[in-house]
């Protein structure tokens, strides 16, 4: 493969950053929680007055972002080879991204996963640029490159 074939078009390349943005922050918002358990431990040690079991708390909430964040990798990284299979996974990652929003935005689980103001704010941006991406990638010109 040649250096033309690999090197994307502009709207592509800034989706393929979107693509990767989303997929480190994803990533990082899930080790920082895991991290300062992990942390709070080597520290502290466990606790031996029956509350072990509060520190898998952050691990349980933060393991959805870490399901995000190992398909969103991957597909940014395979992204640029241009085959029909990523396309086709990018398209389902996004839509995933924003239906999942969505019913935490607006669903029965709103209160469980939309978080408090802050989170809803910074949840219904991730759902943009992943409308965003999904929008580059299902134009005709997204469409094309991956054919």
């Amino acid at each position: 493969m040649n250096v033309d074939q690999r090197s994307l078009p502009g709207a592509l390349a800034a989706a393929h950053a979107v693509l990767w943005a989303q997929a480190v922050l994803c990533g990082l918002a899930w080790l920082l929680p895991n991290a300062g358990v992990a942390l709070w431990v080597s520290v502290h040690g466990v606790p031996d007055d029956g509350t072990a079991p509060y520190l898998l708390i952050p691990v349980l909430f933060s393991l959805p972002l870490l399901l995000f964040a190992v398909p969103g990798l991957v597909l940014a990284a395979r992204l640029p080879s241009g085959r029909r299979g990523v396309h086709t996974g990018a398209v389902v990652y996004e839509a995933l991204w924003i239906a999942l929003g969505g019913a935490a935005l607006n669903g029965p689980v709103r209160a469980a996963l939309g978080g408090p103001f802050p989170v809803r704010v910074l949840l219904f941006a991730s759902m943009l640029a992943a409308a965003y991406v999904l929008a580059v990638l299902l134009a005709p010109n997204g469409r094309s490159r991956f054919r």
